[in-house]
């Protein structure tokens, strides 16, 4: 779980090393380290656990378990918590560009109940995964 909150947060632009992920995950705070770093640090946590709980208790994934996942994972910012996203964004270097706010709660609701029960859940999921953006 440290090294997948690491690279996670990493590739978002945390400065924390692994070593003080490690320690922030313990509940240590980082000297000179922003405050929004730890608190991401612990949401990504917080979320994994999250997840693991949902699998082990066969939740299915809707759009509610999705929200709080998303609330779990932004704890340093209390605006966007479960909330979808209100500007319009780009991948950089991805040929397709990603849904426009105003079309992303629709468009995950199809994408949701689009595949339900006719796939594996482990395909299901990449299916998700893979078409989440641009669906």
């Amino acid at each position: 779980m440290i090294e997948f909150t690491y690279n996670s947060n990493a590739i978002e632009g945390n400065t924390l090393t692994l070593q003080e992920t490690a320690l922030v995950l313990e509940g240590i705070t980082i000297d000179q380290k922003p405050l929004k770093d730890h608190l991401e640090a612990v949401g990504h946590r917080d979320a994994f656990v999250y997840v693991q709980q949902l699998v082990s208790n066969k939740v299915p994934l809707e759009e509610r378990t999705i929200k709080e996942v998303h609330s779990l994972v932004l704890m340093d910012r209390p605006e966007d918590k479960g909330l979808y996203r209100r500007i319009p964004v780009r991948i950089m270097g991805a040929a397709l560009e990603p849904q426009q706010p105003y079309s992303v709660p629709k468009k995950m609701k199809q994408l949701i109940n689009k595949k339900r029960g006719t796939m594996h859940p482990l395909e299901r999921i990449a299916w998700f995964h893979l078409n989440a953006y641009f669906f």
